[in-house]
C-alpha cells in the first residue's frame, strides 16, 4: 500500500516541508483510496482471526466475528464501514486523557 507523502503527514499531524508541502494537498480521492486500503486491510484481519476461533471474550469483537460468519453463510460480502466525519474534517485521536477528563 503506497499512501502519498502529503497524506501520510497530514493524517500524522505533520506539515510537510519545502515545495511539496507548499503546493501539494489532499485530495478527496486520496483519502477514498486510503479508506479502502485500509477498510481492506481490516477485513483481512478479522478473517485471519476468525480462521483461529470465530468467538473472542471480547464483546466487540465477538460481535464484529459473529456477523462476519452471518454474513458469509448468506453468500453477502461482509463489510465493515468505516465513517467520515459529519463536516468532512480529519480527526486525530490521541491515547492520552483530554484535560479534565
Amino acid at each position: 500500500m503506497r499512501t502519498p507523502e502529503v497524506l501520510s503527514h497530514e493524517r500524522l499531524g505533520h506539515q510537510l516541508g519545502g515545495i511539496g508541502g507548499r503546493y501539494s494537498h489532499v485530495t478527496p480521492m486520496m483519502r477514498d483510496e486510503l479508506m479502502g486500503q485500509l477498510t481492506e486491510r481490516w477485513n483481512q484481519a478479522l478473517d485471519a482471526r476468525a480462521a483461529i476461533t470465530v468467538h473472542s471474550p471480547v464483546a466487540v469483537l465477538d460481535a464484529l466475528l459473529q456477523s462476519r460468519l452471518r454474513n458469509s453463510k448468506k453468500g453477502e460480502d461482509p463489510k465493515i464501514i468505516s465513517q467520515k466525519s459529519p463536516r468532512g474534517e480529519v480527526t486525530y485521536l490521541s491515547s492520552r486523557p483530554r484535560k479534565g477528563a
